[in-house]
């Protein structure tokens, strides 16, 4: 195929004997989903009406090469024991969009965040066979003067609930009453510890993740499950290479030349000091 071509271009092709063969194949699949041959003799019937409307007005039928998304998404990878970021993806195209979701798009994490509280209850002295009532539960302070009164997903209710089981469940009301139990002021401030750099705000809507986070921020937080607790910063630059020739670093760009002096300490020499730790 030429390269010309770009996502989202249309072109004009006749129909041939391969597209043939998938008009035969989602015939066959039409047929097994309805159990008989009816509606797709009838499919068929109506789909060789328009392609050959489409292929005498149009010289052929037209298909579309590939869909721009219209939905964008975003992708950190770090590997967590040095806290090197590996990729990065903000978003589908940067000629379209500069805004780069993964550092700079706040979002809820809604019960992603639930075992980070987990670990923090889990450090406060409880442990994954602490049983924790699931129930309904309601709170003052709700909107329009009302209770607030978080339910679980489905409304089904388990009562005494280990919270292994609960958090693989995803119970929102054990969670409510977890961060309650623990204390709201401690939970904010375990949280904090944990590379997000906005302090959550003071509200049990926290125990579901109504709060706003990177996915690069969320992402570092979950480094402290695979490494057993050590919290890690990510880690973009790792080295700056010298010229051989002339052992002097090779030319940066302003933009680059700024970040680095902004991002890292120097010498009396000028060479470059990179933390002891890691960890921290």
């Amino acid at each position: 195929m030429p390269s010309a071509f770009r996502p989202g271009d249309v072109v004009a092709i006749t129909v041939d004997d391969a597209a043939k063969e998938v008009r035969d194949l989602e015939d066959a699949r039409e047929s097994n989903d309805t159990g008989d041959g009816k509606d797709a003799k009838s499919t068929r019937e109506s789909k060789s009406t328009k392609e050959s409307k489409d292929t005498k007005g149009g010289g052929g039928t037209r298909y579309v090469l590939d869909q721009d998304p219209q939905v964008e998404g975003a992708m950190v990878v770090i590997d967590p024991y040095t806290g090197q970021v590996k990729a990065v993806v903000g978003g589908y195209s940067f000629e379209r969009s500069q805004f780069d979701r993964a550092t700079q798009g706040r979002r809820q994490p809604g019960s992603a965040i639930k075992p980070l509280l987990y670990s923090a209850a889990f450090n406060r002295g409880y442990g994954p066979n602490s049983v924790v009532l699931d129930a309904p539960i309601s709170f003052p302070g709700g909107p329009g003067g009302k209770r607030w009164s978080p339910k679980n997903a489905g409304g089904r209710y388990h009562g005494p609930t280990q919270l292994k089981n609960a958090l693989v469940m995803s119970l929102n009301t054990v969670s409510v009453r977890l961060v309650h139990e623990i204390g709201l002021d401690y939970t904010r401030d375990f949280l904090g510890r944990l590379n997000f750099s906005r302090p959550f705000p003071r509200h049990l809507a926290l125990a579901l993740g109504a709060v706003e986070v990177t996915p690069l921020e969320l992402t570092a937080a979950y480094g402290i499950f695979p490494t057993l607790g050590k919290r890690f910063e990510p880690t973009f630059i790792t080295e700056v290479m010298r010229d051989p020739e002339t052992g002097k670093p090779f030319e940066l760009l302003a933009c680059e030349r700024t970040f680095l002096e902004h991002a890292f300490k120097t010498d009396d020499q000028g060479r470059l000091i990179y933390p002891e730790q890691i960890y921290s």
